[in-house]
Parts: structure tokens; sequence; C-alpha cells
């Protein structure tokens, strides 16, 4: 995309040099992968969701940068993710989503799985608590889904981390370590580290 192009597209969205990085570069990669502007509509119903996002690339360099991301920006990052991690995501609807932001879908050995995937992005200091695994749990059961992934760049308090304890063959948690984890596999080049959802 010639930086003309760029510039248009940025002015589209209502951005501009103050915007977050992370943000600026996921939409220009987003609009140079689909080859037009897309309306505001569709980059938020989650129309776009790259292979190779710029943002993640970003991240994976500055993994502190992830602090700085909105909420919205955050649930985007954690389907960038996940796709890197090798499965096909849906990203949810700005707005009330009944505990699911991330769709992720793949080909298991014993047939096709899906992982409904709920992203916690709290202020600093606060922790995921026990109703979010709780309400995950129902949705995963609800939708007869493989399993129910929360991903935070906080952590899990101790109920919490008891309760997908004992889902454990329903639910797993990713903290802010773990997504740390699997940056750096993905920043040296080592593929994502091995979990047990993704």
């Amino acid at each position: 995309m010639q930086p003309s192009q760029q510039h248009i597209a940025l002015q589209h969205y209502g951005m501009t040099a103050d915007t977050p990085l992370p943000l600026r570069a996921a939409v220009l990669h987003a609009v140079g992968h689909v080859g037009r502007i897309i309306t505001p509509e569709e980059f938020q119903r989650g129309a776009v969701v790259l292979p190779e996002p710029w943002v993640v690339r970003y991240i994976i360099e500055h993994p502190d940068e992830v602090r700085n991301l909105t909420r919205r920006q955050f649930q985007e990052f954690s389907a960038a993710l996940l796709e890197r991690k090798g499965l096909r995501v849906t990203l949810g609807p700005v707005g009330a989503d009944g505990g699911v932001d991330v769709r992720a879908e793949r080909d298991g050995e014993f047939g096709p799985e899906l992982i409904l995937v709920q992203t916690k992005h709290p202020d600093t200091g606060n922790k995921v608590g026990l109703e979010t695994i709780k309400l995950l749990h129902y949705q995963v059961v609800t939708e007869n889904a493989t399993r129910g992934l929360v991903m935070t760049d906080s952590s899990f308090t101790r109920d919490a981390l008891k309760q997908i304890a004992a889902y454990r063959f329903q639910m797993d948690g990713a903290d802010g370590e773990r997504i740390r984890q699997w940056l750096e596999a993905l920043r040296t080049g080592g593929g994502p580290t091995r979990c047990r959802t993704p």
C-alpha cells in the first residue's frame, strides 16, 4: 500500500498519528489484505481477522504494549494470536456477547473442535474471578463446544484457578505470563509453546 493510500485509509477510520500504533498497523494491514477500505461496521463485526496481523508482530517485539491496548484491541490481539497458533478464528461483535469474544475452530485428530474464548483486559491490579469462569463454562455446555479458554493479560483469583482445574476437560486459562511465553516463542522463532487448548 502506497503512503498516500495509507493516509486515506487512516483518515477514513478517524485515526491520526496519535492513534496507538498497534491499531493503526492492524487497520492498514486489513485494508492492504482485502484490497479495499472496509466499513467501520465490518471492522467492528470482526469481518477481517488476518493470518499475519501487524498488531501481533508489533506486540511480539514489544510485549509490554499489551497493557496499552483497549479492551477491544485486546480481543483483536487475542484472536490474531490464536490464528498464529493455527486456529480459524471469528471475532465477536462489539458490545454484549454473552461471555464469548472469539470463536476458534480447528480440525483435531478426533474430529472438529470449537473453542469459545473470553478475553479479559482488567485494570491494573485486578484479577479474573470465578464468575467469568462459570459464565464461559455455561456457554461451552450450552453450545456443545469442545472447551472454553479465558485469556487475560492479568492473572486469575485462587477460586477461578480452582474452578478451571475442576473443569479441566472443558476449560483452560491463559494468564499474562502464559501469553508472554507464547509471544517469546513466536519472537524467537520457536513457534507457540505447547498448551492444552490451542
